[in-house]
């Protein structure tokens, strides 16, 4: 029985050696000789990316010219960039000033209506129509930081609204005694036929900002801008453009212009966020404060050229202006891409033409009324280039 046992435990001990016979030695050190360099221990932060920035393309690793070149790997670089595009702005409605009263009779009386007679013609009844324009934009960054110069301009548009009702249109003017040359007949805005309202304007705008992206996908800027607009407001009144011939003695025209020229520092943001690998969301605001050289004049002219008490006036006021919107970026390469949005324009403390009717046509000038609230809306459309 113990010689078994003996047997049995030699040959746990001569299969114990020969394994351990089997096992490969353990590697050397790495050493100048050593090719298989053990990999390096893992980070514990890895390094921060590079700050993404709503511009084509704001900056990327440089490229080294030869082996012996020395550059940082997230070394910021020089760039140019450009856009150019179209855009379009809608004014807001005009407000609730009467224009025009139905008149109970269709004849010549020259009897003024009730004051509780219900409106014909609006203000809020011109609907004003999108004026339409190109913008453009040309910049130098590198790095966070940026140069952009940037302008639009928005050509003139004129909205018109016409209303006949012939001998029944009763208009404000005739509340205060007619100046020489627009009684009429019996009455030049008493018993009217036919009114004609028309709004237009044109806008232009130019500023040079300083861009700086203070964090992934957020930029705010500093600058100068200057906003020009200009409106024109006229209301036509015929007499007798229903009942008879045309008889220009019946006709006339009160007519009203401003021109707003506001310069000034400018302060904003722009930001965006990535949804799928070509396509960000983004957003945008401008504000600034500046001194405002408008000037105003009204005309009131018979239908045969005749002028009637007129005037002008021009001064300097500080005015505001604020611009915000929403967009979208389709980035199609690291070169260029795609912009669309909508934004909302807000003029204010400034003259706004439909503003300076007098309704007393003796009184020249108008009306001098220069803390008016302008609104725009309207989508944009841009092409973005990077090199």
């Amino acid at each position: 029985m113990a010689a078994r046992w003996t047997t049995a435990t030699v040959m746990v001990i001569l299969a114990v050696q020969a394994a351990a016979a089997q096992e490969p030695p353990p590697a050397p050190p790495a050493g100048a000789f050593n090719g298989d360099n053990p990999p390096p221990p893992a980070e514990f932060c890895p390094p921060d990316p590079l700050p993404h920035h709503t511009l084509a393309i704001p900056f990327g690793p440089t490229t080294p010219d030869n082996a012996f070149t020395l550059n940082e790997p997230n070394e910021p670089r020089p760039f140019w960039f450009w856009g150019v595009g179209t855009m379009g702005l809608v004014r807001a409605k005009l407000g609730n000033r009467v224009i025009a009263l139905p008149d109970p009779g269709d004849s010549d009386t020259g009897i003024l209506p009730s004051r509780f007679a219900p409106t014909a013609v609006n203000f809020s009844d011109v609907t004003p129509h999108y004026s339409w324009g190109v913008r453009a934009h040309v910049g130098y960054g590198c790095g966070p930081h940026a140069l952009e110069l940037s302008g639009f301009y928005l050509g003139n548009q004129t909205s018109t609204l016409n209303h006949d009702e012939r001998g029944r249109l009763d208009l404000p003017f005739a509340t205060s005694p007619p100046p020489f040359g627009f009684t009429g007949n019996n009455f030049l805005w008493l018993q009217a036929d036919r009114v004609d309202v028309s709004l237009g304007y044109e806008i232009g705008n130019a500023e040079f900002n300083y861009r700086y992206t203070a964090c992934w996908g957020t930029e705010f800027f500093l600058g100068v801008r200057y906003f020009d607009l200009h409106e024109r407001f006229a209301i036509r009144t015929d007499d007798e453009g229903l009942s008879g011939p045309f008889d220009p003695l019946r006709v006339a025209t009160y007519s009203t212009r401003t021109h707003n020229r506001i310069i000034g520092p400018q302060v904003g943001f722009e930001t965006s966020m990535p949804l799928v690998p070509i396509m960000a969301l983004g957003t945008f605001a401008k504000g600034m404060v500046g001194a405002n050289f408008y000037d105003t004049d009204q005309n009131l002219v018979r239908g045969d050229g005749f002028l009637g008490p007129s005037g002008s006036r021009s001064d300097t006021i500080i005015s505001y202006l604020i611009e915000a919107g929403i967009f979208f970026d389709l980035t199609f390469s690291d070169r260029w891409k795609f912009r669309g949005g909508y934004q909302a324009l807000c003029v204010g403390h400034v003259p706004a033409a439909h503003q300076q009717v007098n309704f007393n046509p003796a009184v020249g000038g108008g009306r001098k009324s220069d803390t008016d609230t302008i609104f725009f809306h309207g989508p944009i459309i841009e092409l973005m280039f990077c090199f």
